[in-house]
């Protein structure tokens, strides 16, 4: 389960539209003006493994098999507060 504040429940259903995304790499750091859009998904039954799915569009190569962090975030009074989606690697 994804931890947050109550700011950012109320944040997220006042003004949904305007949400923020940070992929980090290496010493690289993507933002919202980086990338094109971001889809993540899962995908489990029960009693086995569930595979979690990022998908997105970076305005940057990023080299295969290179290990993403994704957070994504909501602008909470003056500050942008972030969702640790955990890591993925790339592969296309």
């Amino acid at each position: 389960m994804k931890q947050h504040t109550n700011n950012f429940k109320t944040a997220i259903n006042t003004a949904g539209r305007i949400q923020y995304v940070k992929i980090v790499y290496d010493n690289v750091t993507l933002t919202s003006d980086n990338v094109g859009y971001v889809t993540a998904s899962f995908n489990g039954n029960i009693l086995k493994s569930i595979m979690k799915q990022l998908e997105f569009e970076a305005y940057i190569e990023i080299p295969k098999e290179t290990i993403v962090h994704f957070y994504y975030g909501q602008k909470v009074g003056n500050d942008i507060e972030y969702l640790d989606f955990g890591n993925y690697i790339v592969y296309s």
